[in-house]
């Protein structure tokens, strides 16, 4: 009885043994480049071998179990993106990064930086707004005509910072094509985002309790990192990894600087400026785990603003100035080697990089690369990078050891759903962006186009239920109003300028746009939509200029001293009126006075400048207890004496 029992428990511990080996067996993962295995694959697939015939339903069951756990890849293939990359594979990191850099450096176009802002009007074109730019570092769009001029305006962000990746200051800098005005690695920007970025690192900005930390909501920074918000994170880190790819070979360069003499210089050479061609050698591009820092001052800013200009206003930057001239020397030569001795050609902390890399691509870096390669003043290649963002890790992360093949990476293509034909949103395609109090807002002052997911646009067939609206004093006294108009996807903003006064409330409304010049002599009258003025000006020599019909009829030519000094417009005959408004401008960068009367009460005076970020006259004027008289308007001022006076409308209501 005893041997039967330890016979029996013999058995058994050997079939729990077996059992237990069973269910540890591990499938054997399947080589998709291994001949023998796809054999292999297909055999059994095919007819069931006599083992497997006998094999019972509980180990079949066990086997599938066990088979389901190995992940399959996907095999996305290689044709998107026109095969702009063919059927890229790769042993590893570096294998990867020279061939990535053999195909996106071929055929490309270099571009100009200086007066190039189509490339960025394109490429960063707000989605729902065509007459705008999406700027980083801010919560608001820019009108597209609103580039930076006399520091207003948005400017071009380099991801990779200028002086970082030549040395030079990025005025200096992008006088070369290349590596400084590279459109992958330049975004529309905030004017004041770009100025508080500087050339620090991207990282984490830290609140430390000092003053060099500051939060300005759309992006923070302390002495060392700017943090830009989410959104922007994912497109700055992705187009460095690029510059690092792009240029990683060693480039020779001539790059002009111009350089500004003292008193004393001026007098030696006979002019106060002069250009030098200073030769370098631009070494490749790299992202490291440490910080990289870079002096704020170039040289040419301490050694000719600072010193000799300006006289000695800091001892500080004197000392660093005494030290560097004695370390580098004076002139073109010392700057040329002190631009070569603080440039390291690198840009740190890859480790947030990384991390930042994990901000999924959105619609307008899309648009930015796609707009880059292939928009209106291409450059001609692509960004890998947004095209496939997990190739980041096998280039600089935890994978550059590895081997792969493009085809099992998911596009950026397909996670955008580009491959599908519906309508991804809709936009506004031209608007009406001024109104004067009274005016009225409808749906045939805009344009709506829809946006299809492969970024091409279609006239939209929905009905539009957007309201209208009637701008209220309120409004005018803001000095704006957030309209929002509807569509079946989605709801767009569109913020438009509300002008105190209303023309349009007025009783009556003399249009000067869309006039000849032989309406108009010194001393003679004119009718306009009823009423009759009498107009004059003081300049013997002013003549008429042309029609605009966004400005209105021009009072003045610039060239030949044919300017209006004084201009005035009077009515023949006396109104009872409480509202008068005048619709005006200037020539570009002017200012003109005004002066409003009513008989002999002045009601409204002040002065209208032309900015850059001026899109149309503006109306001045009042309402107030009706008076009667003669309605003057005297127009005068800088833009009286250096341009043309732009006279769109005058306008009076009158008191029955």
């Amino acid at each position: 009885m005893r041997n039967a029992k330890k016979k029996f428990l013999n058995l058994l511990l050997i079939s729990l043994t077996f059992s237990l080996l069973a269910s540890c067996q591990k499938p054997k993962p399947i080589d998709r480049d291994s001949e023998s295995e796809s054999e292999f694959i297909s055999e059994s697939e095919g007819e069931s071998t006599s083992e497997s015939e006998g094999t019972s339903e509980s180990e079949s069951e066990q086997d599938s179990e066990q088979t389901s756990e190995v992940p399959s890849e996907t095999d996305y293939g290689y044709n998107y993106y026109n095969n702009y990359y063919g059927e890229l594979t790769w042993n590893n990191g570096e294998d990867l990064k020279n061939k990535l850099h053999a195909i996106i450096s071929s055929g490309i176009t270099k571009l100009k930086y200086d007066g190039n802002w189509a490339t960025n009007q394109n490429a960063d074109q707000a989605l729902d707004d065509f007459e705008m730019v999406d700027v980083i570092y801010s919560n608001d769009n820019d009108y597209k005509t609103n580039t930076y001029n006399s520091g207003k305006g948005w400017q071009r962000e380099h991801a990779y910072a200028a002086s970082l990746m030549t040395g030079f200051s990025s005025s200096d800098a992008v006088n070369v094509k290349g590596r400084a005005t590279d459109f992958h690695n330049l975004f529309a920007s905030s004017n004041s985002g770009n100025t508080s970025r500087g050339n620090k690192n991207f990282g984490n900005a830290i609140d430390t309790g000092d003053n060099n930390y500051q939060d300005f909501g759309h992006y923070k920074c302390d002495n060392r990192n700017f943090e830009p918000i989410d959104s922007d994170k994912g497109k700055v880190t992705r187009a460095i990894f690029y510059m690092c790819v792009m240029y990683n070979t060693t480039e020779e360069a001539n790059v002009p600087v111009t350089l500004t003499y003292s008193e004393a210089d001026k007098e030696t050479y006979g002019k106060s400026t002069a250009t030098v061609y200073i030769p370098v050698t631009y070494k490749p591009l790299e992202v490291v785990e440490e910080y990289v820092s870079f002096s704020k001052y170039t040289y040419t800013q301490w050694y000719y603003k600072e010193i000799k200009e300006s006289g000695i206003v800091n001892p500080e930057k004197t000392a660093i100035l005494n030290d560097a001239i004695e370390t580098y020397g004076e002139g073109a030569e010392g700057y040329s080697a002190y631009t070569t001795a603080n440039c390291q050609y690198k840009i740190g902390n890859l480790s947030t990089l990384l991390n930042w890399n994990n901000q999924t691509v959105d619609y307008l870096e899309y648009q930015h690369n796609e707009f880059v390669y292939s928009g209106e003043n291409q450059q001609g290649n692509r960004n890998p990078f947004v095209d496939y963002p997990e190739l980041v890790d096998y280039i600089f992360g935890n994978k550059k050891n590895e081997s792969g093949d493009l085809r099992y990476l998911k596009p950026t293509y397909l996670n955008l759903n580009m491959d599908k034909d519906e309508i991804n949103h809709y936009a506004i395609q031209s608007a009406k962006r001024e109104y004067d109090e009274g005016a009225t807002f409808s749906k045939t002052d805009y344009t709506i186009v829809g946006v299809k997911n492969n970024l091409s646009t279609i006239a939209p067939t929905y009905s539009d239920s957007t309201p209208d609206y009637t701008f209220t004093k309120s409004d005018a006294e803001a000095g704006s109003k957030k309209l929002v108009i509807n569509t079946p996807i989605n709801n767009i903003n569109l913020d438009v300028v509300v002008n105190k006064g209303s023309l349009e409330s007025c009783s009556n409304i003399s249009m000067f746009v869309g006039s000849t010049k032989t309406d108009f002599s010194n001393g003679g009258n004119v009718n306009k939509n009823g009423v009759d003025w009498k107009v004059s000006w003081t300049n013997e020599k002013g003549e008429m200029g042309s029609n605009n019909n966004t400005w209105g009829m021009a009072f003045g030519v610039a060239n030949g001293g044919k300017t209006m000094h004084e201009l005035v417009f009077e009515t023949t005959s006396e109104y009872t009126v409480d509202k008068v408004y005048f619709k005006g401008s200037c020539a570009a960068n002017k200012t003109i006075n005004y002066t409003i009367m009513v008989g002999e009460t002045i009601i409204s005076s002040g002065s209208i400048t032309r900015t850059p970020q001026t899109v149309g006259p503006e109306t001045v004027g009042d309402n107030f207890t009706s008076l009667t008289g003669k309605i003057k308007f005297i127009i005068n001022g800088t833009g009286a004496s250096e341009g043309a006076i732009y006279v769109y409308a005058l306008a009076f209501n009158q008191v029955n």
